[in-house]
């Protein structure tokens, strides 16, 4: 595995303690893509919070990663008064994903379109667009197969 491929390529190093951490709940689960998913994680988490993202470094036997904090702009990072944490009120990454589209960039959702955007099943995608409306930030339009959801 080298920094070119790690995000396409999946070593499992030591199963012991993979499988130890899972029955532990600990991780969810591994296997091709969990790796790749995760240093986009990385990088999508530091690039929200205006950081840079994660340095890797191959280092032979093992890669290491440096994360690089606000320095100076601590204080940055502490919330405002008045704004909401949406993972605290229970919003996953897609939703807060997709609130993000439609209040930042005007985008209208429907049911299929959020299906291709994240990936997930019909099922999915309409628990997790209920779950948007019921936080009162996103209305619903029109009923059945024409339903397409915005930004309050």
């Amino acid at each position: 595995m080298t920094l070119a491929n790690i995000e396409r390529k999946h070593v499992l190093r030591n199963p012991l303690i993979a499988n130890y951490l899972y029955d532990i709940f600990y991780i969810e689960k591994w296997g091709p893509g969990v790796a790749r998913f995760g240093i986009a994680r990385m990088r999508r988490l530091m690039r929200e919070h205006g950081l840079a993202e994660p340095h890797l470094e191959d280092l032979s036997d093992f890669f290491a990663v440096t994360f690089y904090g606000p320095g100076d702009r601590i204080l940055d990072l502490i919330p405002e008064e008045g704004v909401t944490d949406l993972r605290a009120l229970g919003l996953n990454e897609r939703q807060i994903e997709a609130l993000r589209l439609m209040v930042n960039e005007g985008k209208e959702l429907g049911n299929a379109d959020y299906r291709q955007l994240f990936n997930v099943s019909q099922r999915t995608a309409t628990r997790d667009l209920t779950g948007l409306v019921q936080t009162g930030w996103v209305h619903q339009i029109g009923v059945k197969r024409g339903t397409r959801y915005t930004a309050q």
